[in-house]
């Protein structure tokens, strides 16, 4: 269907494609320019955002809504995305992505519930944080006026689920990190594990940390399994660990939102994370 008029657009963006040799993939960059930006010399706090093909309108607007009262500074917002018109469309390749191990009875049973879905494998967690670390960050240092030392990650599901194998990873990538719903149900002995060795081998995580997730998630049955994917449970297992190392330099914050499911969750988790790492 063809329309007669011209469609609706976010002001003060642009899109950009990056070629990985990491991942072997074009990402779609979305960004979102803070007002002034034009007009100044100034450098900016920039915000990381996964699943840019389904979060970036919902980001930049509630960055910019808050800017109003000045409840979070102005910042850059570099949205990372494919080349698809839609969340649903790469949802099978953000799974590669996204995911620290690999399932493959998951993946098959996705290709059977949602024939035609591209997918492209799991667990390719490590190369995407090298596409991060390697390609992404310096192409925005290079291309945009950011602040070196002050990035953020917003990460939301299988999104939250990349951000806490960074930060158990490689902590210093980001400074804070918005992590909001993590499908920590993917392979739960994954995320512990890799907070365990984190631990035995640091006694500081320097980072400012927001976890949350929605009451009705709890019961929500695992895609393709069945099971509770105890979203509630696991992130308050997981935050109860962070906080009892006594982490040096580690700022945690949780919420459970009342009433939330999976999908209404997820404009709460921007708003509130937002203000608890730049707040």
């Amino acid at each position: 269907m063809s329309r007669q008029y011209a469609q609706v657009t976010i002001p003060n963006t642009e899109v950009r494609s990056l070629s990985s040799s990491i991942v072997d993939q074009e990402y779609r960059i979305f960004v979102a320019f803070p007002h002034g930006y034009d007009a100044s010399d100034l450098t900016y706090p920039v915000l990381y955002l996964l699943d840019a093909n389904g979060f970036f309108g919902v980001a930049t607007e509630t960055v910019r809504m808050l800017q109003v009262f000045q409840e979070v500074p102005e910042m850059l917002i570099v949205g990372i995305g494919y080349h698809a018109d839609s969340f649903i469309q790469p949802s099978g390749i953000r799974v590669r992505d996204l995911t620290p191990t690999e399932d493959r009875a998951w993946l098959e049973a996705m290709s059977r519930l949602r024939p035609g879905l591209a997918t492209d494998g799991s667990g390719g967690a490590h190369n995407f944080l090298r596409f991060f670390q390697e390609e992404l960050i310096p192409f925005v240092h290079a291309n945009y006026r950011v602040e070196p030392n002050d990035s953020a990650i917003a990460g939301y599901s299988f999104g939250g689920l990349f951000s806490l194998y960074t930060l158990l990873h490689a902590p210093g990538t980001f400074r804070r990190y918005l992590i909001g719903s993590p499908s920590i149900w993917w392979d739960p002995k994954a995320i512990f594990k890799y907070e365990a060795d984190y631990a035995r081998d640091h006694s500081d995580l320097p980072a400012r940390v927001f976890l949350s997730a929605g009451s009705l998630e709890e019961s929500m049955p695992q895609p393709f399994r069945g099971q509770p994917a105890a979203f509630v449970s696991n992130m308050q297992s997981l935050a109860t660990r962070l906080q009892g190392r006594g982490y040096q330099g580690l700022d945690l914050k949780t919420h459970v939102f009342e009433g939330e499911t999976h999908v209404s969750g997820a404009p709460a988790a921007v708003s509130r994370g937002l203000r608890a790492v730049f707040g």
